[in-house]
């Protein structure tokens, strides 16, 4: 039997990309080296880079007897470019969905990004998503490749709940 999700499906949604100099990707390297093949894709911090945990930065998962989040792979020492993101509507997530590639993830970064340490991001409601040339100079800042992740993210946290999420 699958065990039950330990994330928060409501929980905000924040992401800190992959490639982002805060993460401790050496310790998270070795310690997936140490873990059964089967059980790698269980680490904590790969269900976060996945998505299955809906950016929850603090989703506990076991790392063999021990228990720990996401955000215990953040160095002390650096400050993490965060990404705090809204969850699509139905319509904006099939919309992005259907788009598809490099578009759809443009899309649903304008659409969910609401703020950002990274950059300044203007202010938007539920009803205003950034402007193309907002996006643009996002870009421009931090790179087309973090606002692809993002938008991706953004997609990801905003899928219909799983099974295993669903209320009994």
């Amino acid at each position: 039997m699958t065990a039950p999700p330990q994330h928060s499906a409501t929980a905000t949604i924040q992401v800190i990309v992959q490639t982002d100099n805060a993460w401790n990707l050496d310790r998270f390297v070795a310690e997936v080296n140490e873990m059964p093949e089967s059980a790698a894709g269980d680490h904590p911090l790969a269900l976060y880079f996945s998505g299955k945990t809906r950016y929850d930065l603090d989703a506990p998962g076991r790392v063999g007897e021990t228990t720990c989040t996401p955000r215990d792979y953040l160095l002390p020492s650096t400050t993490p470019a965060l990404w705090t993101l809204r969850r699509l509507r139905i319509g904006e997530a099939s919309r992005c969905r259907d788009i598809g590639g490099r578009q759809a993830q443009l899309e649903a970064f304008a659409l969910a990004v609401t703020s950002s340490t990274a950059v300044e991001v203007p202010p938007q409601g539920i009803t205003r998503r950034l402007s193309d040339r907002e996006v643009e100079s996002i870009a421009d800042q931090v790179g087309a490749r973090v606002v692809w992740e993002v938008g991706e993210a953004a997609m990801r946290a905003s899928e219909a709940p799983t099974s295993a999420e669903k209320k009994p």
